[in-house]
């Protein structure tokens, strides 16, 4: 019984990006200068979803121990900072593929 939920690119014709978490989203952020979206929620890991892929995500951080409540990406430092319901708050450098330099 969890949250899912789909995001239609108007500008792309009927190209769909569905993200499915099956414990819920809490957040989400996206990147218009990268066209990122990413989503935490209750599964603790943040996904990295690429519109023009649709389907999966292109990337995973899976370094949270609490549900993530709060995502924001810096595009010009290449990091993504997340907070979690027992307020540890992160900040990943990691660099994936869907977020090149």
């Amino acid at each position: 019984m969890g949250i899912s939920f789909m995001i239609f690119w108007v500008h792309y014709g009927n190209n769909k990006c569905q993200a499915k978490d099956e414990r819920g989203v809490k957040a989400f952020s996206f990147c218009k200068r990268r066209n990122l979206l990413l989503t935490g929620g209750m599964g603790r890991i943040i996904r990295v979803w690429n519109p023009y892929l649709p389907g999966k995500p292109t990337g995973m951080l899976k370094s949270h121990m609490a549900p993530v409540v709060y995502i924001h990406v810096s595009a010009e430092d290449n990091k993504i900072f997340s907070m979690s319901t027992d307020n540890t708050i992160k900040a990943q450098t990691r660099v994936f593929p869907a977020l090149p330099s």
